[in-house]
């Protein structure tokens, strides 16, 4: 099964001190155990970067995005999805982004806590709490 993270899911991984932390490490675990496909958007790198930088020092940080873009596959940002995203002018123009990204990948699924970013498209979209419900069946 190929997974996409949305932004929030890779900050939760690499902060041990967030409240979805562990749902976050399950998912990478079976993510090297090759029980799943993990993708991320490109983008995602920037605002997880700046945000872990608060708290990780510059070179765990640098090891841990490389560990990141290594397990996962990474969906482009380019200007076709920029001009796709600008023509559907949805509520929220980051998960519209992400989602027009997951589709380069065939995504079958998106993780994330934004309930309500990803509504207005197609894919199924879950926390990581209902994926391992689910999927721990």
């Amino acid at each position: 099964m190929k997974v996409f993270l949305d932004t929030n899911v890779i900050i939760d991984y690499f902060d041990s001190q967030r409240e979805h932390y562990l749902p976050a490490t399950i998912l990478f675990d079976l993510a090297m155990k090759g029980k799943l496909e993990l993708t991320v958007c490109a983008q995602s790198f920037i605002p997880a970067f700046y945000i872990l930088g608060k708290s990780y020092p510059k070179p765990e940080l640098y090891t841990s995005m490389r560990s990141l873009y290594k397990l996962c596959g990474v969906t482009p940002v380019d200007a076709s999805i920029i001009e796709q995203a600008l023509a559907l002018e949805s509520i929220d123009f980051e998960d519209t982004v992400q989602y027009l990204s997951s589709s380069t990948a065939d995504a079958d699924i998106i993780i994330t806590r934004d309930e309500h970013g990803f509504c207005d498209f197609p894919i199924k979209h879950i926390s990581a709490e209902q994926f391992l419900d689910e999927y721990l069946k």
